[in-house]
């Protein structure tokens, strides 16, 4: 089984922030700090809080902790955003094109505010918030008090509290929830475990109606995605910044998939605002005209995404494909024969009363 989530303490969002930038030549340091240095402070600021340790930090109300997101801290953490976003664009051979990218990104997480969506849902037994701490669920007796304590103090978890500013409004917070809470009971999606160096494995099961509001489906997709960003971080203590993706589609018939036009949006929200993130997506006992949906989809992914599917089929490719990424213990029964992970998921659950940065593990 899963080892717990850590619990996230002053000590362990120093440990993240000290982790280095991932560079993968001595040019791209001077090409990042180009970048960011023709951003405003407001842009370094949101750029710096695609990292989740740096955002809760930033936005905690304790002061000693908020003091940890120094101003090297936050130009590190915009670096690393920086980074990708050129990465991606080298691989298009665009490379100028990478700060344009970049702010192209930040404009969509304002839209979509994406730093509220990290704390939209409540806990059902005591009106607090699954966000940035554990609980007795995931960390055991020495996690902290994890319950809504009103005022200014703001929400505590584990050694952190949230400014009350910095969490979404009654009606942002009902709207994001009844939309990722519709699509996720249309087709489960979570975290679910950790690869072979530690990164978040997310998960996603088959799709049960073709009934599809894309606005809801995209939604679903960002804050999974962030919690499997998150989880990555937090497990890896920032060393490293990429997810696995595993999709179970044995018995995902056609007429349930979403429209093509869903499909066609969502891949390119994520290929844009999430570059350099995603390891490797495995689908398991893929049917028919799902090979036929990928082939479709081939001319609308870069060359860098289209190298990272990995079509699984049969009990042998299963071991040949997804053992080298995943351990039985950290896997579902159906990514690996003789997984040890439970197959039932209550995503409700997940949602509430888990951790933001938490795989689920109940």
């Amino acid at each position: 089984m899963t080892p717990p989530a850590p619990i996230l303490t002053p000590a362990l969002l120093v440990d993240i922030f000290d982790a280095p930038v991932p560079y993968k030549e001595d040019s791209e340091e001077a090409q990042c700090s180009a970048i960011i240095d023709k951003l405003s402070a407001s842009e370094v600021e949101a750029a710096a809080r695609t990292s989740y340790a740096y955002h809760v930090a930033s936005a905690s109300s304790d002061d000693d902790i908020r003091a940890l997101a120094t101003d090297d801290v936050r130009r590190k953490m915009a670096l690393r955003m920086a980074r990708r976003h050129l990465e991606q664009k080298c691989l298009h051979g665009s490379r100028m094109k990478a700060l344009e990218s970049f702010r192209d990104c930040l404009k969509f997480r304002s839209e979509w505010e994406v730093d509220k969506l990290r704390f939209c849902f409540r806990r059902k037994d005591d009106g607090g918030d699954a966000m940035a701490g554990g609980d007795a669920a995931t960390n055991g007796a020495a996690a902290a008090d994890h319950k809504n304590e009103g005022g200014s103090r703001g929400i505590k978890c584990a050694s952190l509290s949230i400014r009350e500013e910095e969490l979404p409004d009654a009606a942002t917070r009902a709207k994001y929830e009844a939309m990722i809470r519709a699509d996720e009971a249309a087709q489960p999606l979570f975290v679910r475990g950790r690869d072979v160096k530690d990164r978040a494995v997310v998960v996603k099961f088959p799709r049960t109606t073709a009934e599809c509001d894309e606005d809801s489906y995209v939604l679903a997709h960002i804050y999974v995605a962030e919690r499997g960003v998150a989880a990555t971080e937090i497990y890896s203590r920032g060393r490293e910044e990429k997810l696995l993706a595993v999709v179970d589609f044995e018995n995902y018939g056609e007429s349930c998939r979403p429209p093509f036009r869903a499909i066609k949006r969502l891949s390119r929200t994520l290929q844009d605002n999430y570059p350099e993130r995603l390891d490797h997506f495995i689908v398991i006992e893929p049917p028919f005209w799902v090979r036929a949906l990928f082939s479709m989809m081939r001319p609308f992914l870069d060359p860098d995404t289209k190298g990272k599917v990995v079509l699984v089929n049969g009990e042998a490719q299963r071991v040949e494909r997804v053992s080298p990424h995943i351990e039985r213990r950290e896997a579902m029964p159906f990514m690996l024969p003789g997984g040890e992970l439970s197959s039932k998921v209550d995503v409700d659950q997940y949602m509430h009363d888990i951790p933001f940065f938490a795989s689920y593990e109940v």
